[in-house]
């Protein structure tokens, strides 16, 4: 029996070396891991910062176009505004006829229309007309035609007519805002 119990052992042996020799490839693939995971912080470190970087390069610049856009808009506007004002002036100059009297213009460029109108006012003597133009096609867009402060000799914009300064004046009004 002594010969059973020294192989015993030797299986005892053999299972212990194995266990060992198990443990130990567990330990190196813990290792293995635990420096995968949390070793080389240095370089995930960098790697981390780098794309956190990238992506708040990206946020910005998608932030920033809606306002450059708007910044170019609002520079175009005022730029179509400018030549508007600087046709207004010449047009009205050009076109200004009575010598007393009262004389004044407004102008205002529609960015709907993409157009330039000026609405010239002129009243003398009694006489009140208005006038809404285009001034870059030279286009009348609307006449207002008072005699005397009472008889309505011409009233309409854009093709519809009109009985009063007040319609007349709700009929361009749209022009002269958009």
């Amino acid at each position: 029996m002594a010969h059973k119990g020294s192989r015993q052992g030797e299986r005892m042996i053999k299972i212990t070396k194995n266990q060992k020799i198990y443990n130990s490839k567990q330990l190196v693939i813990l290792t293995l891991m635990v420096l995968v995971l949390f070793g080389c912080t240095d370089e995930k470190d960098k790697k981390i910062a780098e794309l956190t970087k990238k992506f708040e390069e990206q946020s910005k610049l998608i932030e920033e176009q809606p306002k450059q856009k708007e910044q170019a808009i609002a520079k175009q506007d005022m730029k179509l505004q400018e030549e508007c004002a600087k046709g207004a002036y010449q047009y009205y100059n050009r076109y200004t006829f009575a010598e007393g009297g009262y004389h004044n213009y407004t102008n205002h460029y529609n960015k709907k229309n993409n157009k330039c109108y000026i609405l010239g006012v002129e009243i003398d003597n009694g006489t009140t007309t208005k006038l809404l133009v285009d001034i870059n096609e030279n286009k009348d867009y609307g006449h207002y035609f008072l005699l005397n402060n009472s008889r309505l000799a011409e009233c309409w914009v854009n093709d519809k007519q009109c009985k009063s300064e007040i319609q007349w004046d709700a009929l361009a009004k749209p022009y002269m805002e958009e």
